[in-house]
């Protein structure tokens, strides 16, 4: 008897948070005893990024060229590529629930621009997110109840999901991130001084609001809480920023 297979969908995924999450669900299914009873195939943009045993992978490199080459796949493609994989499950890790055929559909919605306030101004950092931005909320809705499970990461973007697409909240997971630092860093490592120290590691994009956490620092020191520093993880040579 052939083993089902489990597709994981990832096309578009190649930098920050969501590589690291394909990567951590590739790395988990390759190590686990799921490959022994599935067939775990991957759809993903290059290969090398994300290369582990025990799995299978179709690339797709011009799924990044342009976001039209995107859809394309998601909608169109696929519903072809899913009849012949024949999947028991579709694992979509960026956001979009696709026209495919499988016996269980789930998708990952990590994106928050649905709730973001689009800002014009910001066009000259990112054209491609702005413009993308502006008819996202309507992408994440396309399809979106052919899902057997949506993940997020947050309660408070499960309830506002469920709240815009009318979605029952059994039919929600969230999946909050599970960094271990401890076993990385001891407390010896770290600097000891006065100052209180946070760090956001994030890329530098739009809608990451890295002006909220200045406000809030700003808002702090004349407040008179000046014992803390605030690391931001930006290039400084962007222009403009």
């Amino acid at each position: 008897m052939n083993n089902k297979t489990i597709v994981i969908s990832a096309i578009n995924i190649r930098t920050g948070g969501p590589l690291t999450i394909l990567r951590d669900c590739l790395k988990f299914l390759s190590n686990s005893e799921i490959c022994k009873s599935y067939r775990i195939i991957a759809l993903v943009h290059n290969r090398g990024l994300v290369e582990y045993p025990n799995i299978e992978y179709i690339e797709f490199p011009k799924s990044i060229n342009h976001w039209v080459n995107r859809l394309y796949y998601e909608y169109f493609y696929f519903k072809k590529l899913s009849k012949e994989l024949n999947p028991y499950l579709w694992f979509s890790l960026h956001d979009i629930s696709p026209n495919v055929s499988a016996d269980r559909q789930v998708v990952y919605m990590h994106n928050p621009s649905i709730v973001n306030k689009i800002r014009f101004q910001d066009i000259k950092y990112d054209k491609t997110y702005i413009l993308f931005a502006l008819f996202y909320k309507y992408l994440y809705r396309i399809n979106i109840k052919r899902n057997k499970y949506c993940i997020v990461q947050q309660n408070w973007f499960k309830e506002e999901c469920c709240k815009r697409f009318s979605i029952p909240k059994s039919n929600v997971i969230v999946a909050s991130p599970n960094i271990e630092i401890g076993q990385k860093y001891k407390t010896s490592d770290l600097k000891l001084n006065k100052c209180r120290n946070f760090f956001f590691p994030s890329f530098p994009r739009p809608f990451k609001n890295f002006e909220t956490i200045c406000e809030a620092v700003k808002i702090l020191y004349y407040d008179g809480i000046k014992d803390i520093e605030v690391t931001l993880t930006i290039n400084s040579d962007l222009e403009g920023v």
